[in-house]
C-alpha cells in the first residue's frame, strides 16, 4: 500500500465547512484516513502528507496530527509533526501520538500506560470546552495506545480522563492546540464526528451554521458496453469434474454457493488488474470472464520474492449454481461453446468422480519454527506492542514436506474435510493451490467495494445447548470484539482512500456466522468507489488484508519481515478474479495448501496482542494445522509415532486416531505413578473389548527415553496399540474454568470422549456438570476442593485420576478426606484444585469468569512438593 505520497481530497460541497482547508500529517497509522473521511464529510478540503514529507504550512485553516506507532521521544516517529508544533499559526488537533507529541513538545513526560489498550472501549469524563460542545460529559470512546501523557505540563489544561484517572484530552492555554489520547474516528467511539465538527468550528468560526445547498456535479456520460454472451442449461454435475474435463488447469472458484471454472489462458502481469470494464453483465448471469489467479502476500510490497503473483486471462468461463450451468464468453464462439457443452453434458450421466489421494507419498512434515523459537518471536512482538510500535502483529509460520500429489484429488479431500464458503483450486504452470478459506478479502460489484474481515473464532458445540453457549460467548467477548474492531477500523481507513467521501460504512459489525466446524466473528465494511478507481488502485490501498498483517499496517509489516525472516509467498495473499465488467471477488489465502516443485507448503498463524499467552498462541498454531495433519495422516512436527508390532515398537510417520489413551509426564526417565497409568490403560482396554496390552506396555517400558522432558501417550484403536512420544508442553501454574453440562459416554474410560472434550476446552479447561447437576471433573483433570482443613473429592461418575489417587493416599496420613456429591453452587467459597499428570496441582483462580478464593499458599506448596517427590525411575528404561 502506498503511504508516502501527498494526497488532496476535496470536501463535500454540502458540508458545513465547505471551503475550509485542513492539513493532516500522517504518522503512518492505519486509521488516519478515517479522520480524513470525517473532515471531508464536514466539507473540509484535506491535504494528507506523511510525516516524512514536509509541506508549506501556509493556506490552511487547521492542522491535524494523526495517530501512529512509536513515541514522540524518537524524532523519526513524529517527523514533520515537530516542525508543525514549532511553526503552525492555526489551530492544531493531535490524536493519540499527535497528542503525545504536542504534550511532549511543551515539556510533558511520556510514560508506559498501566497496560497496553488496543481496540477496547472506555468511558471518559470530559470538561466544558469548545471541543466538547454538544457532547455528553460521560461517553464511551475507543483507545489504541501503549503510552500515555504521564502529567500535563504547565500551560496545558486537562479536558478529559478515564474513570481510573488517565489523561485522555488536553489543550494548550497559550496556543490554540487541542489533543485527545483516544481515537474519536473509531467506528465504536461515541460523538467522534461531533468532536471534529467542534474543532473545525474553532478553526473556522465564520463557517455557515447550515449546510450549503446541493451542488450539481457533472459526471461524464459513458457509452454503453457490449453485453457478454450467456447460454444456460440445467444439469446435475460436480464443478470439480467440470474443471477436470476442461483440462484440469486454471481456476475453480467456489465462492458462497456459486462455482466459476476458468480454463487456463494467457498468463498476464499485474497491469491487467488496471484494465477498465470492457463488457456489461446481463441480468441473471452467474459469473464473468476476466483475469483469474492469486496475489502473493508480497505482490505489492516491492520485494523480490518467488511467486509474487500468478494471473491468467480467461475469455470464457463456466458458472454453476445448483443445477444451473452457464457458459459465459466475451464474444460468441460457436466452436468453443459447442465443444464445451459436449464435454460438460458428457458428465451428466456419470457419478461424481472419487479421486484417490495417497497420503503415504507425503514425506515427514517440518515446521519452520520450533515451539521455543515461535514463542520467542511472540515475546518480541509483545515488547514492541508495549513500546507503542504496533497494536497487533499477525505472526505466521509454515509447515512443509516432500509431496507429489494430484491437485484435484487434494482439493476434493480438503473440501470434504473443511467445508468453507470461499474455497478454490488453482492449477497453474508453476504451482497449484488448494484452499478452504472462510474469509472474503474484498468484493467489487456495481461500483461498491466491500470487505468481510474475520477475527474471533469458537468451535461448534457438541449439542444445541453447548453450541449456543459458545456462540453467545463469541458474540459478547470483549477480547474478540477488540481484535475485530481493530481490523474494522483499519479496513475503513483503507477503503476511504478509494471510496467516495462519506460512503464508507460498517454495515454489519461483530456478526456471528456459523459454519460447519466453527462460529466466527465477521464484520462487513463497504464503500462506493470513486469513478476513476481501478482494481489495482483498490489493491494498493487495501492489500495485504489487515486481518493477516495487524495494525498499524505499514510498521507492522516491517515488524513481520523482521520476525518471520522468510517470504510468505502465496499464503495470506488473495485468490480470486477481476471480471471484464469491472467486478471482482477475492478470498483471503488461508487454510490453503500450495504444491510446488515436489513440495507441499501450508502457512498458519495468529494475532499477537499485549494479552496473548505465548503457550496458547503456539497451541493455536498446532490446532490450526489440524486440516493439514488430518489430510496427511501425520502428527504435528516434533512428535514421534510408534506402532506396536511383533512384540516391539516400530517408528511410523503417523498413527490413526485412537479410541483409548493414557498420558503421563516423563522427565529424565522418571514418572509419577507409572504402574497406575498402566492399570488404568489395561482396564480401559478390557472395558472396550480389546486385547490385553500387557506385551505392549512391556515394550513401552523398554522404549521410553531416560533423557529429556516428554509427555508420552499410550494409544489403542482398531489397528492395535501405539505410542505417541511428544515433547513436554509448558505447565500451567493456575487454571481458569468454564462450566458446561455434558453427557459423557464411558466416563470411566479415557479416550472415547476426546472429540467432545477438545470442543469444550476453554479458557484453560471446562468443568463438566452431569445432567443431574453434579460436579464431575474437568475435560483433562480431576477436581478437588478444600472445606477448611478437609479435602473433598467428587462423588460422581468420572475417570479414575492417577494424580488424585496418589495425592489422596498421602493427604489421608495428615488430614481428613471426604467424598461428597456437589453441585455448582456448592463450590462457592471453597478452594478448588485441578489435578492431572501434566500440570500436577493447579489452583482454580476463575470459574465462569468470576474470581475464586485465593489458595492457601503454604498448603499448596506443601502438597506440590509431596507430589513431586513421588516420581520414580521406570524399570528397564533404555
Amino acid at each position: 500500500m502506498n503511504s508516502s505520497a501527498v494526497a488532496l481530497i476535496p470536501g463535500d460541497p454540502t458540508g458545513r465547512f465547505f471551503g475550509s482547508r485542513v492539513l493532516v500529517v500522517d504518522n503512518f497509522d492505519s486509521f488516519t484516513f478515517n479522520i480524513v473521511d470525517y473532515l471531508v464529510r464536514l466539507g473540509a478540503e484535506v491535504t494528507v502528507t506523511p510525516n516524512t514529507e514536509p509541506v508549506p504550512l501556509t493556506g490552511y485553516h487547521a492542522v491535524v496530527l494523526s495517530p501512529g506507532p512509536g513515541t514522540p521521544e524518537r524524532a523519526a516517529d513524529i517527523g514533520f509533526c515537530a516542525e508543525v508544533l514549532k511553526r503552525a499559526a492555526v489551530p492544531v488537533l493531535g490524536v493519540c501520538l499527535g497528542f503525545q507529541a504536542m504534550a511532549q513538545h511543551l515539556g510533558a513526560r511520556i510514560a508506559p500506560a498501566p497496560e497496553p489498550v488496543h481496540g477496547r472501549v472506555s468511558t471518559i469524563h470530559c470538561s466544558e470546552d469548545p471541543l466538547y460542545v454538544g457532547i455528553p460529559t460521560c461517553h464511551d470512546v475507543v483507545r489504541y495506545h501503549s503510552l500515555v501523557v504521564d502529567k500535563l505540563p504547565s500551560g496545558m489544561k486537562e479536558l478529559a480522563h478515564t474513570t481510573d484517572g488517565l489523561i485522555m484530552a488536553g489543550r494548550s492555554e497559550e496556543r490554540r492546540w487541542w489533543g485527545v489520547q483516544y481515537h474519536p474516528e473509531s467506528i465504536c467511539s461515541e460523538h467522534g464526528l461531533r468532536l471534529f465538527e467542534n474543532f473545525l468550528a474553532i478553526a473556522c468560526p465564520e463557517a455557515n451554521e447550515v449546510a450549503s445547498p446541493d451542488v450539481k456535479i457533472d459526471t461524464p456520460s459513458v457509452a454503453p458496453l457490449p453485453p457478454l454472451h450467456v447460454e444456460e442449461r440445467l444439469l446435475a454435475i460436480d464443478p470439480l469434474d467440470v474443471f477436470d474435463v476442461l483440462g484440469g488447469k486454471g481456476a475453480l472458484l467456489e465462492f458462497e454457493g456459486t462455482s466459476i471454472i476458468a480454463p487456463l489462458g494467457e498468463m498476464v502481469g499485474m497491469e491487467a488488474l488496471a484494465e477498465p470494464p470492457r463488457f456489461s453483465r446481463p441480468a441473471g448471469c452467474l459469473g464473468v470472464p476476466g483475469v483469474f489467479g492469486y496475489l502473493g502476500y508480497e505482490a505489492l510490497g516491492g520485494l523480490s520474492t518467488r511467486h509474487p503473483h500468478g494471473l491468467f486471462r480467461a475469455p470464457g468461463v463456466v458458472a454453476i449454481q445448483g443445477q444451473r450451468v452457464q457458459l459465459i464468453c466475451e464474444k460468441s464462439s460457436a466452436s468453443w461453446l459447442a465443444q464445451t457443452w459436449r464435454l460438460i453434458e458428457g458428465l451428466a450421466d456419470r457419478p461424481v468422480q472419487q479421486r484417490r489421494l495417497d497420503a503415504s507419498t507425503i514425506g515427514p512434515l517440518n515446521c519452520r519454527d520450533t515451539a521455543s523459537s515461535y514463542k520467542e518471536k511472540i515475546r518480541r512482538a509483545q515488547e514492541l506492542i508495549s513500546a507503542g510500535e504496533t497494536y497487533e502483529v499477525c505472526l505466521t509460520t509454515s509447515l512443509e514436506a516432500a509431496a507429489e500429489l494430484d491437485p484435484l484429488a487434494l482439493y476434493q479431500r480438503l473440501r470434504q474435510q473443511v467445508p468453507a464458503p470461499m474455497r478454490s483450486l488453482l492449477v497453474l504452470p508453476e504451482l497449484a493451490v488448494a484452499s478452504a478459506s472462510p474469509e472474503r478479502f474484498l468484493k467489487v460489484s456495481g461500483g461498491v467495494v466491500c470487505s468481510e474481515p474475520i477475527k474471533g473464532t469458537r468451535p461448534r458445540g457438541h449439542n444445541p445447548t453447548a453450541d449456543e453457549q459458545l456462540r453467545a460467548d463469541l458474540a459478547s467477548n470483549p477480547k474478540d470484539h477488540a481484535e475485530n474492531l481493530m481490523i474494522v477500523d483499519l479496513v475503513r481507513n483503507d477503503l476511504t482512500r478509494v471510496g467516495i467521501p462519506g460512503t464508507v460504512h460498517a454495515e454489519e459489525l461483530f456478526a456471528v456466522r456459523s459454519f460447519a466446524t466453527v462460529h466466527q466473528l465477521v464484520s462487513t465494511v463497504s464503500a462506493r468507489l470513486c469513478p476513476d478507481a481501478s482494481l489495482i488502485d483498490v489493491l494498493r490501498s487495501t492489500f495485504p488484508g489487515g486481518s493477516m498483517t495487524g495494525a498499524p499496517k505499514v510498521r507492522t509489516m516491517e515488524i513481520i519481515r523482521e520476525l518471520e525472516a522468510a517470504p510468505r509467498g502465496v499464503y495470506s495473499g488473495a485468490i480470486g478474479y477481476l471480471g471484464c465488467d469491472g467486478s471482482a471477488d477475492f478470498a483471503m489465502t488461508i487454510r490453503s495448501i500450495v504444491l510446488h516443485s515436489g513440495r507441499l507448503h501450508y502457512g498458519v498463524g495468529g494475532a499477537v496482542l499485549a494479552l496473548s499467552d505465548p503457550d496458547a498462541e503456539w497451541q493455536e498454531i498446532v490446532d490450526k494445522s489440524a486440516p493439514l495433519l488430518k489430510l496427511c495422516g501425520q502428527a504435528f512436527p516434533g512428535e514421534h509415532c510408534y506402532r506396536f508390532e511383533a512384540g516391539g515398537l516400530l517408528p511410523v510417520p503417523s498413527i490413526p486416531e485412537p479410541l483409548l489413551i493414557d498420558s503421563f509426564r516423563l522427565e529424565e526417565g522418571q514418572v509419577r505413578g507409572f504402574e497406575l497409568h498402566c492399570e488404568r490403560f489395561t482396564a480401559g482396554a478390557e472395558a472396550l473389548g480389546m486385547d490385553s496390552p500387557r506385551s505392549f506396555l512391556h515394550a513401552v517400558q523398554e522404549h521410553l527415553p531416560n533423557r529429556g522432558r516428554w509427555f508420552p501417550r499410550l494409544e489403542a484403536g482398531p489397528s492395535g496399540f501405539a505410542l505417541r512420544l511428544r515433547p513436554l508442553p509448558t505447565q500451567r501454574k493456575t487454571t481458569r474454568l468454564h462450566s458446561a453440562t455434558a453427557t459423557v459416554e464411558n466416563p470411566h474410560v479415557k479416550g472415547p470422549n476426546l472429540a467432545l472434550f477438545s470442543e469444550l476446552r476453554e479458557p484453560d479447561d471446562t468443568l463438566l456438570i452431569s445432567d443431574e447437576g453434579v460436579v464431575c471433573e474437568t475435560t483433562t483433570a480431576a477436581l478437588i476442593a478444600w472445606d477448611g482443613d478437609t479435602m473433598l473429592t467428587m462423588d460422581a461418575p468420572r475417570l479414575r485420576s492417577v494424580t488424585e489417587s496418589l495425592l489422596v493416599a498421602a493427604v489421608r496420613k495428615e488430614v481428613s478426606v471426604e467424598k461428597r456429591t456437589l453441585g455448582l453452587s456448592d463450590l462457592a467459597g471453597l478452594e478448588l484444585w485441578t489435578l492431572n499428570a501434566l500440570h500436577g496441582i493447579t489452583p482454580v483462580v476463575e470459574l465462569d469468569g468470576k474470581p475464586r478464593p485465593a489458595p492457601e499458599d503454604s498448603r499448596l506448596e506443601h502438597w506440590r512438593s509431596v507430589l513431586d517427590g513421588m516420581r520414580a525411575t521406570i524399570a528397564r528404561v533404555k
